[in-house]
């Protein structure tokens, strides 16, 4: 198990990537979905959800029940909802259910979900992704696995300084922490040209 382990973490593959390794069998698998979100390309990245293998060659539990979780950004979320919404295929009951934001997809249940700052520019003006992005989350086991982490480098410093000629206090503050994905690639088929 360690040396699995090992393995697995220094393989050094990005989230994304067409050749991850499943060890056991000596495959790969692709998380990669095939282009913009359209009805083929969604079917597509549910059928690549359902051929991903983890390490040891066992598929990875699908969730049957809670259903898959699609992200995409604003500009994306009117044909998000058409290709979903197709037939009005809403997966809940009751008079309430287009307000849970959960579809029948060709058998599968898909949840809509929003992200609002995907295709924005960040701080330095470099765009966070692109409004064409989107992903196919399968939630259930991403929590299960805890996947994605946010790793704190140090404890905070927090120091406290006060002008004399306003009476006013500054308190600088500077921490360092840093995100990963450790196994995430087994939870997420994503679009991000």
């Amino acid at each position: 198990w360690p040396a699995m382990l090992k393995q697995c973490f220094s393989e050094g593959k990005a989230l994304f990537a067409s050749n991850h390794t499943i060890y056991k069998t000596g495959g790969t698998f692709s998380n990669i979905a095939a282009g913009v979100l359209t009805d083929a390309n969604l079917k597509d990245a549910i059928a690549k959800h359902l051929a991903i293998r983890l390490e040891n060659g066992k598929r990875v539990k699908q969730p049957r029940t809670e259903g898959y979780t699609l992200f995409v950004a604003p500009e994306g979320e009117l044909n998000a909802r058409t290709i979903l919404n197709n037939g009005s295929k809403f997966a809940a009951t009751g008079s309430n259910a287009s307000a849970e934001n959960v579809f029948m997809f060709e058998g599968s249940r898909v949840k809509l979900e929003i992200i609002d700052g995907l295709g924005d520019p960040d701080a330095d003006g470099v765009a966070i992704g692109a409004a064409t992005n989107w992903f196919l989350v399968n939630m259930p086991v991403l929590r299960q696995m805890k996947a994605l982490k946010c790793i704190r480098l140090y404890s905070p410093i927090i120091k406290t300084y006060i002008n004399n000629e306003t009476d006013q206090s500054v308190v600088d503050v500077r921490t360092g922490f840093t995100c990963d994905h450790y196994g995430a690639e087994y939870c997420i088929v994503g679009y991000t040209s």
